[in-house]
C-alpha cells in the first residue's frame, strides 16, 4: 500500500445518504479509520455502537473481516464498505496489480 490518507464512502442506513471515512496507511498497515460525522445519516445512538466497537476491530484485526455490531447490520456493513473502498485506492496507489486488489474484495 501507498502510505497515506484514502477517503471511502458507501451507504448507509438511511437511503440517499453515505457514510464517509478516512483511512490512514502505512506501506503494511491500517493506522487509523474516522468517520465524518458531519455527512452522517444514521441513527445516532446505533452508529455510536458500530464506532466504539466495529471500529478497533478492523484496526487491532487489520482486516474488514470482522464481525458487525449485533442490531447495526446496515451501519457495519456501510463502514466496512467505505473502508474497503479507501484501502483499495491505497492498494492501487502502492502499485498492486488488479488481481491483488479484486482478490482483497472478495
Amino acid at each position: 500500500m501507498a502510505p497515506g490518507i484514502y477517503e471511502g464512502k458507501a451507504a448507509g442506513f438511511r437511503q440517499g445518504h453515505t457514510i464517509d471515512v478516512t483511512v490512514e496507511v502505512s506501506e503494511t498497515e491500517i493506522l487509523s479509520v474516522k468517520v465524518n460525522h458531519d455527512t452522517l445519516a444514521d441513527t445516532v445512538g446505533i452508529f455510536d455502537s458500530v464506532e466504539a466497537q466495529m471500529i478497533p476491530r478492523i484496526l487491532s484485526c487489520q482486516s474488514v473481516a470482522v464481525e458487525s455490531v449485533s442490531g447495526a447490520t446496515v451501519s457495519s456493513n456501510g463502514v466496512k464498505m467505505a473502508v474497503t473502498e479507501a484501502l483499495t485506492q491505497a492498494l492501487a496507489a502502492g502499485g498492486s496489480v488488479q488481481e491483488a486488489i479484486s482478490a482483497f474484495q472478495e
